[in-house]
């Protein structure tokens, strides 16, 4: 399956405390159509691991697609992301929960 976001610069592998002050947008499956496409379908997503998580994250108005192995709170978990090249519903979402 084919994304249609384009997405900025290469994957980098972290930890979540990273995303610690982003805003999420609950886009999970748009953040792991993403990253299914750039590590491969199936296999890099843990599915019996009940704590990690895809979505789209907000920091410092850059988007990025993200995926945790467990809460961001957890400052050490593993964690991977791309940048990604915003959509209109991804800006409209963000410039919401802005104002909350």
């Amino acid at each position: 399956m084919g994304i249609s976001i384009k997405t900025i610069g290469g994957l980098t592998n972290s930890r979540t405390h990273e995303f610690q002050h982003a805003v999420f947008l609950n886009d999970s499956a748009i953040a792991y159509a993403i990253l299914d496409d750039i590590n491969g379908p199936g296999g890099w997503y843990p599915e019996s691991e009940m704590t990690a998580w895809t979505d789209i994250a907000v920091l410092e108005d850059e988007y990025y697609a993200v995926f945790g192995m467990d809460s961001v709170s957890a400052q050490n978990a593993y964690c991977q992301y791309i940048q990604i090249e915003p959509t209109e519903s991804m800006i409209s979402e963000y410039e919401y929960f802005k104002q909350y």
